[in-house]
């Protein structure tokens, strides 16, 4: 179980709001949640609260157990003793926590009042994949669509940053991109001793690099502008004439056309600003399908038949490496859709 799930379920007040009762059986109304702490000390501040008929603002603490409190040595901390509320998923204590300064806020367990998808989720997401694997064949293709789009657009962004630090600004725009890129593709390329397919061993992958560094030094950047960066990604490989032995395959290739050529070319429009690469860049982004990210991101195919639709796409393996296996349920619009089911 992931406690960051109960953070979402009461920043969005995704549970039942009617009746609610803290464990002394005093009525419990959530005026303002208040607001989600990313950094040390309780979990929401600013919180105000009517508890037994009394208003109070102050923080509120979450855990999947009431013991959690404890184990984390909330109680020797002065920081929690503004909270006014500790909202637990399960109460093995049978009693109220204490606080630093001696005093003690009540509890409230929030199982009964979560919905039976959203407990399910929490119970089955720690040992799979996709934690709400079988919970979301209501969930409409729109909001799937959404969320994919969105983990692509986080995962060009992502790149686009880390390429950026490869730029050398004391350079002339055209060496500078041109430096740019050719770290893109090493990295890409890569040279492993151990544990590698033979593809990608140091007498494949060496003269693979040498050929595009000799490719991309005689290409001329300027062309870029006025071409679909498809094109000249072609230009730059030599497509169209007798193989050559050393340069590199299909999928090698298709791999640094969508994840070094395109941010790249995407950044070469931002520097010379134009909209029009922009945007021809990123389109081929959206349509791309990355050679073996299919297979990496099977789970998410297995989890519901429409992800099928997009394996391979950069939206599908971001979301299954970086959302679903980083339990990153929170900021999945899938997650949120299911919380308001």
């Amino acid at each position: 179980m992931h406690e960051r799930l109960l953070h979402t379920a009461w920043a969005d007040l995704a549970f039942k709001l009617k009746g609610l009762m803290t464990l002394d059986g005093d009525r419990l109304e959530i005026i303002d949640q208040g607001r989600l702490n990313g950094g040390s000390g309780p979990d929401f501040s600013m919180a105000c609260l009517r508890i037994g008929g009394l208003r109070i603002c102050g923080s509120v603490e979450i855990h999947l157990r009431a013991s959690d409190w404890y184990r984390h040595g909330h109680q020797r901390d002065p920081a929690y003793n503004n909270v006014i509320l500790h909202t637990v998923l399960e109460d093995d204590l049978g009693r109220r926590v204490e606080l630093e300064d001696g005093t003690h806020p009540p509890t409230f367990c929030i199982k009964s009042c979560l919905s039976p998808s959203f407990l399910r989720i929490l119970e089955m997401g720690s040992s799979r994949a996709i934690p709400c694997a079988g919970q979301i064949s209501y969930i409409s293709d729109e909001v799937i669509e959404k969320q994919l789009a969105s983990a692509g657009r986080e995962y060009f962004g992502e790149k686009t940053r880390k390429l950026l630090t490869y730029y050398d600004e004391h350079l002339p725009l055209t060496d500078a991109w041109r430096k740019m890129l050719l770290h893109a593709i090493f990295d890409i390329l890569g040279v492993h001793l151990k544990g590698c397919r033979p593809a990608s061993s140091p007498h494949v992958r060496i003269p693979q690099a040498v050929y595009l560094y000799n490719r991309i030094l005689e290409f001329d950047i300027r062309s870029i502008p006025g071409n679909d960066p498809a094109d000249s990604w072609k230009s730059i490989c030599n497509y169209g004439t007798n193989p050559d032995s050393a340069r590199p395959g299909a999928d090698t290739l298709k791999t640094c056309f969508y994840t070094a050529f395109l941010p790249c070319a995407y950044i070469l429009g931002n520097l010379i600003h134009s909209n029009k690469l922009q945007k021809s860049a990123y389109s081929h982004w959206e349509k791309a399908r990355l050679p073996f990210a299919g297979q990496i991101s099977k789970p998410l195919s297995e989890a519901d038949e429409r992800f099928s639709l997009h394996a391979g796409s950069p939206g599908s393996l971001y979301q299954f490496r970086n959302f679903c296996r980083q339990r990153r349920c929170d900021e999945c619009r899938i997650f949120s859709a299911l919380l308001s089911a």
